[in-house]
């Protein structure tokens, strides 16, 4: 099977309260866990990802991939590595979200 790309939209599952974000390599994130999806560049990342590692809360979900994106999840406080761009992420996330609100293409 092929692997994504990793600006692919990924895919969401279930509805809410139980709905999940393939955040790649078939690693499924429930999307109201995440509290913020940056990018992993920058030194405030760089930061972020030291003390995470050191408290023994990051999960690297990359499978050796290039690290494209990070996610802080609540309520565990952990940080997540993902192989996916940030912005389909936040693309996926917005339209999941807008369809929750306002249903299916924005129809009431």
């Amino acid at each position: 099977m092929p692997t994504p790309r990793a600006g692919a939209k990924p895919k969401i599952v279930g509805t809410s309260p139980m709905a999940y974000i393939d955040i790649g390599k078939d690693h499924w994130v429930p999307i109201e866990a995440i509290l913020m999806v940056m990018k992993p560049k920058g030194r405030e990342a760089v930061r972020l990802r030291q003390a995470f590692s050191s408290r023994g809360m990051l999960l690297d979900f990359t499978t050796g991939r290039r690290t494209a994106s990070m996610l802080m999840l609540v309520p565990g406080g952990y940080l997540v590595q993902s192989p996916r761009s940030t912005d389909a992420l936040i693309r996926a996330m917005q339209s999941w979200y807008f369809e929750k609100t306002h249903g299916p293409k924005g129809k009431r």
